[in-house]
């Protein structure tokens, strides 16, 4: 129960930062909005390998969550300040 709040919860931080992309469509929007897009995917892939190691689905989804999150933020950077 607490894995779909957590991945809901996600889910509206990836609509609300679409939503302000779409009335303004900056850069600055556009990386916000896929670093919440790599979180919920991480935190579904988390849920998922914590459900299929009997352990906890709930860490797992927060784990992936934040690990995905990390590498969108490091790989949207890298990408906004190539020429």
């Amino acid at each position: 129960m607490f894995t779909t709040v957590i991945l809901w919860l996600i889910a509206i931080g990836w609509l609300v930062a679409n939503g302000m992309w779409a009335q303004k469509p900056s850069p600055a929007y556009a990386r916000r909005r896929s670093v919440w897009a790599w979180a919920l995917a991480g935190g579904c892939v988390g849920a998922l390998a914590g459900w299929a190691l009997a352990a906890s689905p709930f860490a797992g989804s927060l784990v992936g969550s934040v690990v995905a999150g990390l590498v969108a933020g490091r790989l949207t950077r890298a990408r906004s300040n190539a020429p």
